[in-house]
Order: structure tokens, then C-alpha cells, then sequence
């Protein structure tokens, strides 16, 4: 690796650390991240642990190696999100690294170290950030490598295919993303396509379609091992049945609706997330719309494969539900926005000499970090007070639900709970406790298209299978009190509202 990408490598790795640290509710400075999908995937990955195999013997919908990652996190001694935070760290220094090189394509190395922070901040402190932890947020950091490809490929376009090593890593980052949330795989979709059809304009067929098969092969480099991790646990079926079939089928979505419905739909999500995300949208917006319509950046083909994989991905995203988390998918395009204002100045910054601009030391090659040292503090400074997560830095556990409902489970010598009707609070983390319940959580489906998940929780209430039972809202389900009893109330705070849960243990 060159010296300078080592230095970004750090550079990205320090302001990874510092601004997770203040936006992410898994860090250190916060004592428990609260968010749904936080810990509905901590649990599964304890679960993992204890050899509770997804799907089958725990229930959620996202990708096994979503869960396999956190139950790496699981392993982390010290605070329960501690993993989940250096697991966030990882993703952002990989994240912001390809960011640099981009910035680098186009920009002297000096723009990047003032971009990569304010980045940071326009991010982390967005709505679609949620609390920290999203499949998005992980998987941006793939979309990252594979726009740089695209990018650093198509800038000046020679006619030679892309290189099967790039295609290779390519397809490993797309076998990823597919066994994380295959949702989100539009783009390497549209950018294999793109290259494909590349090729068989070029009259190069053969070239395409071997193109394509190592691709594919990059993807079985993730997909094997999954697929035998289920085959050996006899659980292949209820991967296909839960991944794929029933995200595809049961979820309330636009699926069923005509094209023109279908596609309005996605217009106006897509619109909707950029209003809600307007602090880093705008950048894109300005990015993506420079990088089609000017000469500078790319040739003809490229504006045609960037276009593609932008309007693929959002397709793919937004065909199904809407979430507020699902537009950080988009902050791999802010940078574009940074590269076009960047260049419309670099005029005046190439009649500047190098040493006016940015001293140096260690041998004349990393720069003093004076400046960008400034930028960051005032980037992070703008991060403190836009993020909506940072009221909670410095609070004790104890004022937290979770943990006052946990000194009440764990009075019990082998406690066991069942997070009632809504998704995984955090009970379970808090508590240290696995589920023994398959259902252990409600998802986001509706009892009309899956009743047994409803059910199966009702019938662990009344066969009394669980010690504890955690409900949210104004009333317990009255049929509940005839198994079991009140013995803590509490409200919290989450996402704007002030919520009640009810601890109730085994009459």
C-alpha cells in the first residue's frame, strides 16, 4: 500500500472512531443502544453462539451474515454494544477510505482531508442514521468499493474490459450484500448488467459473459459457506422460506400494483427520503446531476452506468417498504456533490502553490493536521447537536428500562422472557437472556398475512412457557393477567415518543 493510501487509511480509521463515538448509540459514551434492529441482531447473533440456528429456532428477516458479523460483536468483552460499535468503526474507516480515493480521482489529496470530516458529520448526524447499527450503514461500505471501481474505471475510458480481479472482489462484496439485505444489491446489479451489455456492444460476447461468470463466482465465495451452515443444521428450507419468501410475499409492499403505480411510489419515497435527509441529499442531487451532465468526470459510458446502478438501487429499495434508515443506502453519492464543487475551484487552488495550501512534515509527505484538526472539532461539533441520539451520551444505565426491568429478570436463577407484540427492545441484551421462544419478537407483518407469529406468542402466554413477558403500550392484553402479573411499570423515551412497557412475571 503507498504511503499516502496508509495515511488516509488512518485518517479514515480516526474519524471513524471519534464521530461513531459521539453519533453511534453503540459507543462507549452511551450506555445502551435501544434501536430495534440494534438488537433484534445482537440477539441473533448470541443466539448463533449457543448454536440457535436462524430462521428455524429464531425468527427476523434479515441476512445470516448480518448475524454471523454480530456474533463476532457478541465476543467483545465490556459494554453489550461495545462489538457493534468496533464492528460500526470497521465499516466507516472502509467507507470513508474509498470515499478518499474518489475525492482523490478528481481532487488534489488536501480536498479529501477537509471533505472526508465534514462527510462524517452531513451522516451520522442524518435521520436515516437512526441510532446506529443499520444493515444500510454496513453495507454502504461495500457500495463504496464497488463505486470507486466504477468511477476510477470509467473516468478515462479506455475500450479494455474491466479486469477480472476488480469483477472478482466485485462479486465477493455483491455475495455479501446478498446474504446481509439482498434488497440493496440493485447497484452491483445494474453495474454487472452495464458491463455485460459493455461488452456486447464491443462485440467482445465471449469476454462479457466470462466476465459474468466470475462475477458470480465472486459471490459463491460468501454464499457456499452459507449454505452450508444451513445444509448442516437441516435448515435450508426455513432460509428460503423466511428470507426470501416471506420478505418477498408477506411484507405490506407495491408489489402487486401496476408499473406506473409501482414506479410513482418509488419517485415519491425516493423524494421523501431526500427531504427527510436534505442535510447530505442536496449533495447528492448536485453529485449526481455533474457527474451525468459534464465532461469532466466521465465518459458517455460511465454516465451511463453511474445512472444506472443510482436508479436500480433506489428501485430495489423502495419497491417494497419505507423506513427512515433506508435512505443511508444513498450516502455513498454525497461525495459526487463534494467532487463538483471541489473541481469548479480547482482552478483557483492549481495556481496555489502545494506548500501555501498545506504544510508538511515527516519527510515532505503527511501533512500537519492543523487545519483539518479544526475542521473536524467544528464538523463534530455540528454532529453533537444535529444528531437526534446525543441527549442520551453520559446517561447511567439505571435510568434506562431495560436495565431496571434486568435487575428484576435476573433475581431468577434461569430467567426466561418473551418480548411480547413488538420488536426486540433490548430486553434480552439487557438482561443477558437468549430467547426460547422461536417468535420471540413481533415483526413488521401484519397478523392478516402471518398469524402464526401472533399466535405462537399468545400460546407461549398462556402455557405460561417463559417466566417473564415484556409489553409495550397503555394496557396489558387483558387475557394476560390470568397467567401473569404486573411487578414493574416504566416509561422511556424512544424515537419521540414517550413510551410504556410493563414487566410481568409467571403467576
Amino acid at each position: 500500500m503507498k504511503k499516502e493510501n496508509r495515511h488516509f487509511l488512518l485518517y479514515s480509521l480516526l474519524l471513524a472512531f471519534v464521530f461513531l463515538a459521539v453519533c453511534s448509540k453503540s459507543s462507549f459514551l452511551y450506555p445502551f443502544n435501544d434501536w430495534y434492529d440494534a438488537n433484534d441482531f445482537l440477539t441473533l447473533g448470541k443466539g448463533m453462539l449457543h448454536g440457535l440456528v436462524p430462521y428455524r429456532d429464531l425468527y427476523e428477516q434479515k441476512g445470516p451474515i448480518l448475524y454471523a458479523a454480530h456474533a463476532l460483536c457478541a465476543l467483545v468483552p465490556g459494554p453489550a454494544f461495545l462489538g457493534v460499535y468496533f464492528l460500526e468503526v470497521g465499516a466507516l474507516t472502509c467507507f470513508l477510505y474509498h470515499m478518499s480515493k474518489i475525492i482523490r480521482l478528481y481532487l488534489r489529496p488536501a480536498a479529501a482531508y477537509g471533505i472526508l470530516p465534514v462527510l462524517c458529520a452531513l451522516l451520522l448526524s442524518a435521520e436515516s442514521f437512526c441510532q446506529g447499527d443499520s444493515a444500510e450503514e454496513l453495507c454502504a461500505a461495500l457500495l463504496a468499493v464497488t463505486l470507486y471501481h466504477t468511477l476510477a474505471y470509467f473516468r478515462e475510458y479506455q475500450g479494455r474490459p474491466m479486469p477480472y480481479g476488480i469483477l472478482l472482489i466485485d462479486g465477493v462484496l455483491a455475495g455479501c450484500i446478498l446474504w446481509v439485505k439482498y434488497t440493496l444489491l440493485g447497484f452491483h446489479l445494474a453495474y454487472m448488467a452495464m458491463l455485460f451489455f459493455l461488452c456486447v456492444k464491443d462485440r467482445k460476447l465471449l469476454r462479457g459473459i466470462k466476465s459474468c461468470f466470475v462475477f458470480l463466482g465472486g459471490m459463491a465465495v460468501p454464499t457456499v459457506p452459507v449454505l452450508l451452515y444451513f445444509a448442516g443444521n437441516h435448515a435450508l428450507g426455513n432460509l428460503f422460506q423466511v428470507y426470501f419468501y416471506n420478505n418477498i410475499f408477506l411484507y405490506d409492499s407495491e408489489k402487486s400494483a401496476g408499473i406506473a403505480s409501482l414506479l410513482l411510489t418509488i419517485l415519491l419515497r425516493t423524494g421523501d427520503t431526500f427531504l427527510r435527509n436534505i442535510q447530505f441529499s442536496v449533495f447528492t442531487i448536485l453529485g449526481v446531476a455533474g457527474f451525468l451532465l459534464s465532461r469532466r468526470f466521465l465518459s458517455g459510458r460511465g454516465k451511463i452506468v453511474l445512472a444506472a446502478e443510482a436508479i436500480l438501487l433506489a428501485f430495489f429499495v423502495y419497491t417494497g417498504s419505507n423506513f427512515p434508515y433506508y435512505g443511508y443506502i444513498f450516502s455513498i453519492f454525497p461525495v459526487l456533490g463534494f467532487v463538483a464543487l471541489g473541481s469548479g475551484i480547482g482552478s483557483l487552488l492549481e495556481k496555489l502553490p502545494r506548500k501555501d495550501l498545506l504544510p508538511q512534515t515527516m519527510g515532505g509527505h503527511f501533512p500537519k493536521m492543523l487545519p483539518e484538526a479544526l475542521l473536524a472539532i467544528i464538523c463534530l461539533v455540528f454532529a453533537y447537536y444535529k444528531s437526534p441520539n446525543t441527549a442520551d451520551i453520559g446517561k447511567s444505565p439505571d435510568s434506562l428500562v431495560q436495565y431496571q426491568f434486568a435487575a428484576i429478570i435476573n433475581e431468577s436463577e434461569q430467567p426466561t422472557l418473551l418480548n411480547y407484540g413488538f420488536l426486540d427492545a433490548g430486553f434480552y441484551t439487557a438482561a443477558d437472556v437468549l430467547p426460547t421462544e422461536k417468535y420471540f419478537q413481533m415483526q413488521n407483518i401484519s397478523s392478516e398475512s402471518f398469524p402464526e407469529m401472533m399466535d405462537a406468542q399468545d400460546a407461549c402466554v398462556r402455557e405460561q412457557r417463559v417466566e417473564y413477558v415484556v409489553v409495550r403500550g397503555e394496557e396489558v392484553p387483558a387475557f394476560m393477567l390470568e397467567y401473569y402479573t404486573p411487578v414493574q411499570e416504566a416509561r422511556q423515551t424512544y424515537e419521540g415518543a414517550h413510551v410504556l412497557y410493563t414487566l410481568l412475571r409467571k403467576k
